[in-house]
């Protein structure tokens, strides 16, 4: 099933995981029919490759996967899937039970998550510390996605691009915290080619309204009133990859799926 579409990103929620874990064993089954149908057996993972973990245990936290029935009530995943297994996913704590269990941290995944398993393709994977150059790579990988035999792959592409931009949002967060111009500066000029981020809330961070945009995110009625976008107080060069930005954009280099 296709995932839900998002607005354009300039921040990670801080209470999302995004790793890389192995299968290492499986949970005792959980009960509640007032929140969900069935028995929920959840997945032990260890953490492999770690972006940002809010919370774990002993390096390890639990996975707990639900979908939805036909009356949109949550039913709960009995699968094992087999020890060694590795997944790469971004979630947030569980919520239809609780989200730890003896101090051990629980994740739940719903149908439009990002859980896969991890796999390499094309000589990409994930990688905590790697640096995706958008502007050289981006379109030549999308081109090796594009022929009908890659149709059921493309999923793959875009969660790998979700994740590459989360890190990278994460690294420009540190960047305006600790007062690093040249580190921000950096990141920056390498996002101008990456999709699905809002640009020019990331041109205006600054270190004393961090806090309010992460608890205020741009919504779409902005776009819906026509309302023009404001580089009141950027810096020339700010405005100047701004309006490189938008060129880029303009070109169609940042629908990765045209025709």
């Amino acid at each position: 099933m296709a995932k839900l579409p998002e607005w354009p990103r300039a921040f990670v929620a801080r209470d999302a995981y995004i790793l890389v874990g192995e299968v290492v064993g499986y949970t005792s089954p959980v009960s509640d029919p007032d929140n969900f149908r069935g028995n929920a057996v959840g997945v032990k993972l260890k953490i492999l490759v770690s972006i940002q973990v809010p919370n774990q245990r002993d390096g390890q936290v639990e996975l707990f996967m639900f979908s939805h029935g036909s009356d949109c009530f949550p039913e709960a995943g009995s699968g094992r899937p087999p020890i060694g297994t590795t997944y790469r996913l971004v979630l947030g704590p569980a919520r239809l039970i609780a989200s730890s269990s003896g101090g051990m941290p629980r994740l739940e995944s719903r149908v439009f998550d990002r859980l896969a398993i991890d796999q390499e393709m094309f000589g990409y994977s994930t990688n905590a510390e790697s640096e995706f150059d958008y502007k050289n790579d981006l379109w030549p990988l999308v081109q090796k996605f594009k022929g009908p035999e890659m149709m059921d792959k493309r999923a793959w592409l875009g969660d790998f691009l979700y994740i590459e931009a989360s890190k990278d949002l994460i690294r420009l967060k540190q960047a305006v915290v600790r007062n690093d111009e040249k580190s921000r500066m950096k990141l920056l000029e390498r996002l101008l080619y990456c999709p699905d981020i809002d640009y020019l809330t990331l041109l205006g961070l600054r270190r004393e309204n961090i806090a309010w945009k992460e608890n205020h995110p741009p919504g779409p009625f902005t776009l819906l009133l026509g309302a023009q976008p404001n580089v009141t107080g950027l810096s020339k060069r700010e405005k100047t990859l701004y309006a490189e930005r938008k060129r880029i954009e303009a070109s169609g280099k940042l629908n990765i799926w045209r025709p």
